[in-house]
């Protein structure tokens, strides 16, 4: 259990706003990286000049489905959201500290439904290497586009507040070699899905599935959003283990055989980390079986 108590109607948490200074733990990068812009997706101004929230992306998925006690299927609409602030401040005060309690390393002979590669991830630390990212690549042009951060977020029936059940940033548009093969891919930077405690002990709603998924097909949306092909890359953190391998060949991505020679200059292979990618058709395939669900 939590602190303070689980928000289980989950009426009480636009009344109860997180407050940044209320929590223990903030971001360990220098403070004026938190200043940095967001240059896409976050303003627009509109004729009367007023500022507007720009989507996230401009084909989203709406809806994802849950499994009702009596084994039907329901679909629960959902909306993908710029992260901001806020939302991260969600994610790290009552998400996380269940991440951390209750989910392990993988290791051998661990059981995958308790194994998380995200456990003591800090998403102030991840949003904020964003904006650093931003910062010293702002000009990169074809070869090295600007890094994007966005949630999915459940939505509270009145429609006035917002839970994040996803967490990802991303690359949508980065030059790498992949197989000797060089092009713009997405890379997928950092990704986390709530754990079923989150939607038993905070909502009070049934589990709602495939939002690691719908992650992944966020970024071959960002990357589509872009007027790319789609294809991207990722790196699986190690501690995810064969966990994280079984997940992302079921997703139909392909793995970088050893000795590959370095995906991008920008984020070179380091130690363990794995390497999986989809091609423009692969990724658009992928992207496919979301369709009804936008």
């Amino acid at each position: 259990m939590i602190s303070p108590p689980p928000y289980r109607s989950f009426g009480d948490l636009h009344s109860n706003r997180l407050k940044p200074e209320s929590l223990s733990t903030q971001s360990t990068l220098p403070s004026f990286i938190l200043t940095c812009l967001h240059k896409k997706r976050t303003l627009l101004f509109s004729s009367q000049g007023l500022s507007v929230q720009m989507p996230a992306l401009f084909n989203p998925i709406t809806s994802l489905l849950s499994r009702l006690p009596n084994g039907l299927d329901k679909a629960v609409p959902v909306e993908v959201v710029p992260m901001t602030q806020e939302l991260v401040d969600q994610w790290h005060h009552f998400v996380q500290p269940l991440i951390d309690k209750h989910y392990i390393f993988w290791k051998k002979g661990a059981n995958p439904k308790v194994v998380r590669a995200d456990k003591y991830w800090n998403w102030h630390d991840n949003f904020s290497l964003l904006s650093l990212h931003n910062a010293l690549y702002a000009n990169g042009g074809r070869v090295h586009g600007e890094a994007v951060a966005m949630c999915i977020v459940f939505r509270s029936p009145d429609g006035r507040q917002d839970f994040p059940i996803g967490m990802l940033t991303a690359i949508p548009k980065l030059q790498t070699n992949i197989l000797n093969h060089v092009q713009a891919r997405a890379l997928t930077w950092y990704l986390s899905d709530a754990p079923d405690e989150v939607y038993l002990d905070i909502l009070g709603i049934p589990v709602i599935h495939g939002v690691a998924k719908a992650l992944i097909d966020c970024t071959i949306q960002s990357a589509l959003d872009e007027f790319e092909g789609g294809s991207l890359v990722l790196k699986a953190d190690p501690h995810g283990g064969e966990k994280l391998h079984e997940f992302y060949t079921r997703c139909g991505m392909h793995r970088i055989p050893k000795r590959h020679p370095a995906v991008t200059p920008f984020f070179r292979r380091i130690g363990k980390r794995r390497h999986y990618f989809f091609s423009d058709i692969e990724a658009q395939l992928f992207a496919q079986k979301f369709d009804a669900r936008r």
